[in-house]
């Protein structure tokens, strides 16, 4: 597979931009939270917030892997104009993430002691 034309720098950048955007948000949520968190809630609860980050990461990760691959796949078909094949990309897409979700949140909900254990959370 070649592109048609050479892609340059802007056009990367148009590209990388909103990726580098979004990053750059959940980052500061992350900040801005964490504030509000220990000042008005204290530090107990701050130290539970990022105690379950690493958590929240994986999943996130995970799910942007999944929207990042299946959306240029199904990318890819549509410019082929394979709308077909398009949407049953899409469509197994949908159905993993959803199952995914399912899986995480059973394993979340049921072993959360051993998860919690191994991020090093101390329970009383």
């Amino acid at each position: 597979m070649h592109f048609k034309k050479e892609i340059n720098v802007k056009e990367f950048l148009k590209f990388l931009a909103p990726s580098v955007l979004v990053m750059i948000f959940i980052s500061t949520y992350v900040i801005i939270d964490g504030f509000f968190i220990s000042r008005y809630v204290g530090s107990e609860a701050l130290a539970a917030v990022n105690l379950i980050i690493p958590v929240n990461s994986v999943i996130f990760s995970i799910g942007l892997m999944f929207a990042a691959g299946g959306g240029a796949l199904t990318s890819i078909k549509l410019g082929e104009n394979d709308k077909k094949t398009a949407s049953r990309y899409f469509s197994n897409l949908l159905v993993v993430a959803i199952g995914f979700g399912v899986i995480a949140t059973i394993v979340s909900i049921f072993f959360r002691a051993n998860i919690l254990g191994f991020l090093g959370v101390n329970l009383r």
